[in-house]
């Protein structure tokens, strides 16, 4: 079942406010991605190769839709997970008028819908595959009756997310995880996460336990209350300045990942969960924007509790232990 999370902004008289910021540091750094990983600064548009991943508009009734006809497949193979991980919508200007981002958890070719403004006269789509990079679209010009009825400019976050069929939410680890291996090969050059050193102390994972209770929070500083040592969330329109921790995730003495989190730049980096039963050790993860996975000490378990594992939004069938027989 798919669900969608809103969270709206009103912007009256051009003023900008924190959450117009988050999508220009978000499209800020879809293009510090498409610099790093194809070398080039503009979006990409069609052509015969590429169809599947250019984002169409439809205007109705003061309503814009963006479609992309991409799939989603493999999504716990590192080399071949691929989805559409962000769309945007701007008008005739390059202000964005809504925006929708998700980690793989949603349906092939995803869609999403936002009201018009009052005197938009075009809306231009945009899409960001995971491995492909960032598209356009062709620009629809509107006529008074399609723009929408209310004055400002409507900043909307769409982030669809899977829940069962009892309505408990669910957290796609192993996308997280398998994507996080992907970009580090893509823009590091290697899969394996960069070690803690001295010289890396704010990228550094710090996982902390209390009772059956994992907390992760990135830089030593979270320890040591230096705040000059805990990694910034930045979100900066400039993709030379945006920067933040996109992910954190945790495995355990078997290499699963027993919890995760997708993060936005104007976030607080910390990821927080019960520690599932049968863990005997855990090892957490961090990927910043700009600089890649950095990996902690693994950290002894004395006291899981007698939580299953979560569930793990169809990648793969969870799995469930207990403490009465913590091995299964």
């Amino acid at each position: 079942m798919l669900s969608t999370l809103m969270m709206v902004c009103i912007v009256f008289a051009g003023l900008l406010t924190e959450g117009c910021d988050l999508f220009d540091a978000l499209r800020a750094d879809a293009y510090r991605q498409q610099l790093q990983q194809h070398t080039v600064r503009e979006a990409f548009v069609q052509s015969k190769d590429n169809a599947k991943h250019i984002p169409v508009v439809t205007v109705a009734d003061g309503t814009a839709s963006i479609t992309v006809p991409h799939p989603v497949t493999s999504r716990n193979v590192p080399g071949l997970v691929h989805y559409i991980e962000k769309m945007w919508a701007e008008d005739e200007g390059g202000n964005i008028l809504a925006m929708w981002v998700s980690v793989g958890t949603h349906a092939a070719n995803p869609s999403f819908s936002f009201a018009i403004p009052a005197g938009v006269q075009s809306v231009r789509p945009f899409a960001v595959c995971n491995k492909h990079g960032v598209y356009k679209g062709d620009v629809s010009q509107l006529d008074e009756e399609e723009a929408g009825g209310f004055e400002g400019v409507l900043c909307e976050l769409s982030r669809p997310e899977y829940t069962h069929e009892d309505g408990a939410p669910c957290v796609p680890f192993n996308v997280i995880d398998a994507d996080t291996i992907r970009k580090q090969l893509a823009e590091h050059n290697q899969k394996s996460a960069f070690q803690p050193t001295e010289k890396n102390t704010k990228h550094q994972p710090v996982l902390t336990l209390d009772g059956t209770t994992a907390t992760v929070r990135v830089g030593l500083g979270s320890i040591s209350g230096k705040k000059w040592d805990v990694h910034p969330m930045l979100p900066d329109g400039d993709m030379q300045k945006v920067h933040f921790i996109e992910r954190i995730f945790v495995r355990d003495h078997k290499g699963e990942v027993v919890g995760a989190v997708s993060l936005l730049p104007t976030d607080e980096a910390v990821l927080q969960f019960e520690v599932p039963a049968g863990t005997l050790s855990l090892t957490a993860f961090s990927y910043c924007n700009k600089h890649g996975l950095f990996i902690s000490k693994p950290t002894s378990v004395e006291e899981a509790s007698c939580s299953p594992r979560p569930p793990l939004c169809r990648v793969h069938p969870s799995v469930k232990p207990s403490c009465s027989n913590p091995d299964l």
